[in-house]
């Protein structure tokens, strides 16, 4: 009997699970009269992100108590070189990729609704704006289908001539994500990324770093020296380095 009870209990826990991996996480974003408003909803459960509530002041406490317990100092992480930022440039837009074009088949994006007044002064540069911003409209909708399925409900770009309308621009949209879907994307680019260092291997180094190398080997040979009992090998000298 207990038995049973303990099957079905894991047989309704996975059930759920699967509905929640294949049910759609739907992500709500507004920007309206200078408000910005961020929601997600799983099924029948809407959470509101931002702006976020108020926290009562007892949560208040324990955060500065807790931040007063990890405030305790770090040791400076060394500054990365062009090359270094390069090469993770290059390693992350390799491996995304890979992970976009299954992303894109679990990510939809509708009810996409903007608008916005230009007002430049004179009427022939207010249309010159126009202009120039339903290009750009033009190509970031151009850019989103093509990775991207997109449902428009309103792009308006509006030239106000009198200059007697608001000029602030309104942008509303909606986010349904798969969560299987990103997962096995995640999973594609994490791959994709790892794969790239065994490729082209590790990024370059800095003349500290180099340094750092060089002292912690010769200081693992001389280790190693001691315990034989030999002498400790020459120095390395990092490649292009001058003989002194």
């Amino acid at each position: 009997m207990v038995g049973t009870v303990v099957g079905w209990i894991f047989a309704a826990l996975g059930v759920l699970v699967l509905v929640l991996l294949f049910a759609p996480v739907v992500v709500g974003v507004s920007y309206r009269e200078e408000t910005f408003s961020l929601w997600v909803r799983v099924l029948f459960v809407r959470v509101r992100i931002y702006p976020a509530r108020e926290k009562k002041p007892k949560a208040e406490r324990r955060k500065a108590k807790k931040k007063e317990k990890k405030g305790k100092e770090k040791k400076p992480r060394p500054k990365r070189t062009l090359r270094q930022w390069l090469y993770l440039i290059k390693r992350i837009a390799s491996s995304a990729g890979s992970a976009m074009g299954i992303a894109g088949k679990g990510l939809w994006i509708y009810d996409v609704d903007f608008s916005i007044a230009v007002h430049a002064g004179d009427a022939g540069d207010t249309a010159v704006r126009v202009g120039q911003l339903q290009a750009a409209v033009g190509g970031v909708r151009a850019l989103l289908e093509n990775w991207f399925r997109v449902r428009y409900k309103r792009l308006v770009v509006t030239p106000d001539f009198a200059g007697q309308m608001d000029h602030m621009p309104s942008f509303a949209c909606k986010i349904a994500v798969c969560p299987v879907i990103m997962l096995i994307a995640g999973i594609v680019g994490l791959r994709a990324f790892r794969r790239y260092r065994k490729v082209y291997g590790p990024p370059p180094l800095s003349k500290e770093q180099w340094q750092e190398l060089l002292e912690r080997r010769e200081r693992r040979a001389a280790e190693a020296a001691a315990k034989r009992g030999e002498t400790a090998p020459k120095e390395e000298k990092p490649p292009g380095a001058r003989a002194s």
